[in-house]
């Protein structure tokens, strides 16, 4: 349907973006129907995998830090869906080096 929107995750290291393969879990079949089709959700706790290249991996490193951002949209149990958004996760990889 071309109103949802599937969950995107984008990664970037010191500044440069880094195409990681990404596995996404499979979603949850939900209660929530749209025309004829069972949404399937991601809930709480659900985790989306990177899986850096040697190049990436060392990019990471260097910089210390990933920068995401993960595009998502909620849905209510009565199948009311909210626009996109994007969130931003920065991780650090390096406790000894400043954010």
């Amino acid at each position: 349907m071309e109103f949802l929107i599937p969950t995107v995750a984008k990664s970037s290291a010191g500044g440069q973006s880094l195409d990681i393969p990404t596995e996404y879990p499979r979603g949850r079949v939900s209660d929530i129907v749209l025309g004829d089709t069972a949404l399937e959700v991601y809930d709480d706790g659900a985790s989306i995998r990177l899986l850096p290249d040697e190049k990436q991996t060392t990019a990471l490193k260097e910089a210390g830090k990933l920068d995401m951002t993960v595009r998502v949209q909620a849905c209510s149990d009565e199948g009311v869906c909210l626009a996109p958004a994007d969130l931003p996760v920065a991780l650090n990889l390096d406790d000894t080096k400043p954010q």
